[in-house]
């Protein structure tokens, strides 16, 4: 099965973005492909276009969720997760989605911890 791809928004913070790469996930980080203080709604056309999943904990791209086509999203809210509990909740994401079946879905963390 395929993997997913992600890009993180820039207040992901490094350490998971780190952890996904030295777990073989394909991640890029929004801040190094377009900078600081990027835009929501392009940020996810951007991502979208790239078929790259967002990964956020800005609860702002959950309304972007029903009005954008989007490659998925994965919001989480708990920003003391260690990175070794944020990879292996988007290890879990990842089992069960592939990138055709999370297109236009928005998945909380949260539910995969």
């Amino acid at each position: 099965m395929p993997r997913l791809e992600f890009c993180t928004d820039e207040h992901v913070p490094r350490a998971y973005l780190t952890a996904l790469e030295s777990n073989g996930f394909s991640v890029v980080a929004a801040v190094d492909e377009r900078g600081q203080l990027t835009v929501d709604e392009p940020l996810l056309e951007w991502a979208t276009s790239r078929n790259r999943v967002l990964v956020t904990n800005d609860r702002d791209f959950v309304e972007f969720d029903a009005k954008h086509d989007h490659a998925g999203l994965v919001v989480y809210t708990d920003q003391t997760l260690a990175p070794g509990e944020f990879v292996r909740a988007i290890r879990r994401v990842d089992r069960q989605f592939t990138p055709d079946s999370i297109r236009n879905e928005l998945v909380w963390l949260s539910d995969w911890t």
